[in-house]
């Protein structure tokens, strides 16, 4: 699955019934997807709100058409 598309929530669902069973590793033992680095067009901070900084990132490659919200606290676009 790539990230930008959305999970399946019956697949989810099977997945969490096999964890308790004990028959997959749990969430945080997953082995997470590496993405692979693509050039950013923009970088346009704001303040939102709630008056936390954030900024907006747009970028080339498969990602490209997409606007992403960022957070500099954030591991991950918001």
């Amino acid at each position: 699955m790539q990230k930008n598309q959305k999970k399946d929530p019956e697949e989810e669902e099977r997945k969490r019934r096999l964890r308790l069973r004990g028959e997959l590793p749990p969430e945080d033992e997953e082995v997470e997807e590496v993405w692979e680095p693509q050039s950013i067009n923009t970088i346009l901070p704001f303040v939102n709100k709630a008056g936390k900084q954030q900024f907006y990132v747009t970028s080339q490659g498969q990602f490209e058409g997409f606007i992403y919200v960022g957070d500099i606290n954030e591991p991950r676009p918001v």
